[in-house]
């Protein structure tokens, strides 16, 4: 396919919209594709129009539509573009309207297009493949770089202020990287080397030197006002270094509301401050080296290739490009042991009985999915409630970003509610999931995977202690454990404890439990929730013999039987049965079993364990936890809980 990319950065030029133009033709190049890089569109022959910069080359965008009115348009706003003509220029807008898709360089870039336009709009972050590391970081001196141009948008000279105010023992030196495109600023610069014993501007050099200071630096100062996302975030990042910026949505975007080395966008003082702290204050320094490593992912080459793939594949006829292997780089599964289906022994005996956990076949999960939008089904919704709610005091439950493990992904729904807010905090997140289901992982993962860019999956096939294994030495970030859905009703009360206790042990002290947990309530409220009027909860629980029928070759008539759901008071649970409705025989032709059912016999298939508040302080007590937290809504009728594991345990 032909593509033509247009910037309005000068050939030969290092400004950012020439750079990003450069990397993304040879990413399309090795995708198979033919590319030129052009200041201005002319009549050139293309089958794809790639624009940088929504009004500064609207002329282009102009000519491109009315020489090819049908050939698909992608604008990338790179800028001020994004943050300023926007909302001034009504030529940037109709361009908008034009495109097939859209491009902004990060999530928060999404916020400044009218909504109307969001499902056009995708994510690419810009990739670092260069790596230097000079060892010239141990020189005696604190070594700080400056990447910016001398123009008043990137406000140059605010370091060189700020560093003036630095006491006289700092042993600070700033190196400043960049052409002069404002005489006057020019002049300032050059006066300031001069009187400035702790500042160099150097000019512009070429990028691998550059990145080579860069690499050499303890940290990278980023005082522009206004970007869309600014290359060298993603390259001082990519190259250990941490960043101090001002606090615009474009930094924002890309490091997380959380991130703690942002100032006021004009702010000497403030900046001052920030620098003298991390020269002196090793563990401030840390804090922003700990930030930036997790970011890392995001500038993966690989993931904007991936990017590119299935952008291509959206904008243009899918005969012109090959499909796309959806986020081969963002998702991968672990699988651990193979399980086998273990129902036969449960149907042997007086007491019958299936585990739970071999609802959620497909057709079960899509059953469970309907009963959770039942009106009798009281749980997900309330539980969903409090999540949206408190969902800012559970991230600030945390410094730094958590891997977030969860204990049985189901559809992601509550699971990207809590994400949505971690991740405006911290700007990245790896996010593991832990399912018996290979299809209930796949599923809600990719749900998430379209929903955020700067999200990654590994998911693990396998139990929930199998999977807490795998991951209990894999990471320095600290971890929120999710277990949502009041699942622990599953359980009886000992086993409760065994198993949380379990869970505790593959803990460290920084570990967050995050857990839902259902509340006592009136019974016929709770015998409602799991016998609905619609007969969902009958099919889901029948579901599990048609289940036996399919994977053990069974002969089960599932007219043959009836749901049934009881509260118990005594234990305080519901129980879950299928009520044989008549005396017969099945065939496990998979094992040569039979099994002999009387008239009214039960098949016992789930019990949900419902809980006080004195009863979860007990729990997590008994199983070496202490409750930080417990969230519920304004009938009191669920819970989400907050655990962490006792120093002692």
């Amino acid at each position: 396919m032909r593509i033509c990319i247009v910037t309005p950065a000068a050939p030969n030029s290092l400004k950012g919209n020439r750079i990003t133009a450069l990397r993304w033709a040879r990413i399309l190049r090795g995708l198979g594709h033919t590319v030129r890089i052009l200041t201005e569109y002319h009549r050139q022959r293309t089958d794809l129009l790639i624009v940088l910069h929504a009004w500064k080359s609207y002329a282009s965008i102009e000519k491109f539509k009315k020489q090819h009115p049908d050939f698909p348009l992608v604008i990338a706003l790179a800028g001020t573009d994004l943050y300023r003509d926007i909302r001034k220029k009504t030529q940037v807008i109709n361009g908008l309207n034009w495109a097939k898709r859209l491009i902004v360089l990060q999530p928060l870039g999404i916020e400044e297009i009218p909504s109307y336009l969001h499902s056009r709009t995708r994510v690419i972050y810009q990739s670092n493949t260069v790596k230097f590391f000079s060892g010239s970081k141990n020189t005696g001196k604190f070594r700080v770089c400056i990447i910016g141009h001398l123009r008043a948008v990137k406000d140059p000279l605010r370091t060189a202020l700020a560093v003036r105010m630095l006491p006289s023992h700092s042993t600070i030196e700033i190196t400043h990287i960049g052409a002069a495109l404002d005489e006057q600023m020019e002049s300032i610069a050059r006066a300031e080397v001069k009187s400035n014993p702790r500042y160099s501007w150097i000019g512009e050099i070429s990028r691998s030197k550059a990145l080579r200071i860069l690499a050499g630096s303890k940290l990278l100062i980023h005082t522009s006002q206004m970007e869309g996302g600014a290359n060298v975030i993603s390259e001082s990042i990519s190259l250990g270094v941490p960043v101090i910026s001002t606090e615009i949505p474009g930094s924002v975007g890309l490091l997380g509301s959380g991130y703690p080395g942002y100032f006021e966008t004009g702010n000497t003082k403030e900046l001052a401050k920030l620098l003298e702290k991390a020269e002196r204050d090793k563990s401030f320094y840390k804090a922003l080296f700990d930030y930036c490593t997790a970011l890392q992912p995001l500038f993966n080459l690989d993931r904007e290739k991936e990017a590119w793939e299935n952008l291509l594949w959206e904008a243009v006829s899918q005969k012109k490009v090959r499909k796309p292997k959806r986020y081969d780089s963002r998702f991968k599964v672990i699988k651990l042991a193979k399980r086998k289906l273990d129902l036969i022994r449960g149907l042997e005996g007086n007491k019958k009985s299936i585990s739970c956990e071999y609802f959620y076949d497909q057709k079960g999960s899509e059953l469970f999915e309907q009963i959770c939008e039942l009106p009798e089904y009281y749980l997900t919704r309330t539980e969903t409630r409090i999540l949206t709610q408190k969902s800012k005091q559970i991230a600030a439950l945390f410094d730094k970003p958590p891997d977030v493990v969860e204990l049985g992904s189901g559809n992601s729904v509550k699971t990207g509610i809590l994400l949505r807010e971690l991740l405006k905090q911290f700007g990245y997140l790896k996010y593991i999931p832990i399912d018996i289901s290979q299809e209930i992982l796949e599923k809600g993962s990719r749900n998430l995977l379209d929903t955020f860019s700067n999200l990654d999956i590994q998911a693990v096939l396998g139990d929930y202690l199998e999977g807490l294994n795998l991951l209990k030495r894999k990471s320095q970030n600290p971890r929120l454990i999710l277990w949502l859905g009041s699942s622990i009703g599953n359980f009886d009360r000992n086993g409760a404890v065994e198993f949380l206790t379990q869970v505790r042990k593959r803990m460290i002290v920084e570990d967050k439990l995050l857990i839902g947990i259902d509340l006592r309530k009136k019974p016929e409220l709770l015998v409602k929730a799991y016998n609905d009027s619609q007969g969902v909860t009958a099919k889901f629980n029948l579901n599990l013999l048609q289940r036996i029928n399919s994977e053990l070759d069974g002969t089960f008539t599932l007219d043959n039987f009836y749901h049934q759901a009881v509260y118990n008071d005594k234990p305080g649970r519901i129980e879950m049965y299928l009520i044989s409705r008549c005396e017969h025989t099945i065939h496990l032709n998979h094992s040569g079993q039979t099994i002999t059912f009387k008239k009214d016999e039960p098949i016992h298939t789930e019990n949900a364990y419902k809980y006080s508040f004195s009863e979860i302080q007990k729990l997590a007590g008994n199983a070496g936890f202490h409750l930080d937290h417990h969230l519920t809504d304004a009938r009191n009728w669920f819970s989400v809980n907050v655990l962490t594991r006792t120093i002692d345990a």
